[in-house]
């Protein structure tokens, strides 16, 4: 630590702190994440034994340096990055046009491709994990949770934050792979598109309902093996949903998207799309075209992000529900699911508390098949 200097602290998590510094020797500004308990697998820090694999990967943070402080804890050196989307998309003064979308999130899929293609998968991604660099390059950090899918037989389905956790680990299964870092894809891709959660559940059982009011109570038909996960006892018993002709709910979306959306969220996770697939699909080759990294604003107007309600266009009227019943109580979502570096527990504030709300209960008008408009930014 006497190699550092402190600058400012930048967020605190489960499991510990992370800090701005500058390496007094080489004057080099880096990320300083302290970590109190420290998760291991094989003997070795779960985030170290994974990036160290990684430090080839040009979307994946790369690791500078560690060490283990006089009072046992864990140390590790990032290179810095400057915004994190979670801060971008909570802000009052940023809203993306659909190139910069594409943009961020083709990039966040190759940052998965590296990961995936080399028998890892991340298990907690959310916008908070994905950082960004004045470069507009984005990648993917906060590897606690991250493990092998090559050879493991029994996994913990207590993973990933709750608003981008896959209906296979909602449904208590043991056995899954990289499958469940695309479902966390298609949230986000979402809510980058409508600045609004998809899904926004108090808690588990919640947030189960929420993703099949609108796919449908799945059946060993659509499902192969559902009726085997330990969570079905719960949903068999519970009101089955008409699965939603999802043209008509996400009618914002051009057809490509759509595509691409319905291949990403699929409730049968051996149907839902790899990253290398995701990459090659037509949204990323049709007008308009991601933007390069390089195009991005050099810097963000940042506000008090932590605070800011939810940023609502009035080009998206929220008044036409997505069935009959409009007098179903909804959820006011007021305990789980907390947004930020948190893993999806505590309370939600403002914009989390606003989601359930509308979502997925209220579908939105066409307006150009991005639910935002842009706002120029000097760069």
């Amino acid at each position: 630590m006497d190699d550092y200097e402190i600058v400012t602290k930048c967020g605190e998590g489960t499991y510990g702190c992370v800090f701005k510094a500058v390496h007094k020797k080489t004057k080099q500004m880096v990320a300083l994440k302290k970590i109190v308990n420290v998760p291991k697998e094989d003997g070795l820090p779960v985030e170290i034994k994974y990036l160290t694999q990684l430090t080839t990967s040009k979307n994946v943070v790369l690791i500078r340096d560690y060490f283990w402080t006089k009072d046992c804890h864990l140390c590790i050196v990032f290179e810095f990055m400057d915004y994190d989307l979670w801060r971008l998309m909570t802000g009052p003064n940023v809203t993306f046009d659909l190139l910069q979308i594409k943009c961020l999130v083709k990039q966040m899929l190759e940052g998965l491709y590296q990961c995936h293609s080399a028998g890892i998968m991340h298990r907690d991604v959310k916008p908070s994990n994905l950082l960004i660099n004045s470069s507009g390059v984005l990648k993917l950090a906060d590897f606690g949770l991250t493990t092998s899918f090559l050879g493991s037989n029994y996994l913990s389905n207590n993973v990933v934050s709750l608003y981008y956790r896959s209906p296979e680990l909602l449904m208590g299964s043991h056995s899954y792979g990289p499958e469940i870092d695309m479902w966390s894809v298609g949230c986000i891709l979402i809510e980058m598109i409508t600045n609004n959660y998809l899904f926004a559940g108090a808690n588990e059982a919640e947030q189960l309902d929420l993703i099949f009011c609108i796919f449908g109570t799945p059946s060993e038909d659509i499902w192969p093996g559902v009726s085997q996960l330990s969570g079905w006892g719960s949903v068999e018993h519970k009101k089955r949903y008409p699965p939603q002709d999802l043209k008509a709910v996400l009618d914002f979306l051009s057809v490509d998207a759509l595509d691409l959306v319905t291949r990403l969220l699929s409730l049968d996770p051996k149907k839902r799309i790899s990253s290398f697939e995701a990459l090659q699909h037509p949204w990323f080759w049709t007008t308009p075209l991601p933007c390069q990294p390089d195009r991005l604003p050099k810097t963000w107007p940042l506000g008090s992000s932590r605070n800011s309600p939810r940023k609502y266009q009035s080009d998206f009227p929220r008044t036409l529900h997505l069935y009959e019943d409009t007098t179903r109580k909804k959820s006011t979502a007021t305990r789980g699911g907390r947004r930020g570096r948190g893993r999806g527990a505590g309370t939600t504030t403002g914009r989390a508390a606003r989601a359930s709300r509308y979502s997925p209960y209220t579908r939105y008008k066409n307006i150009g098949h991005t639910a935002q408009q842009p706002i120029v930014i000097a760069s």
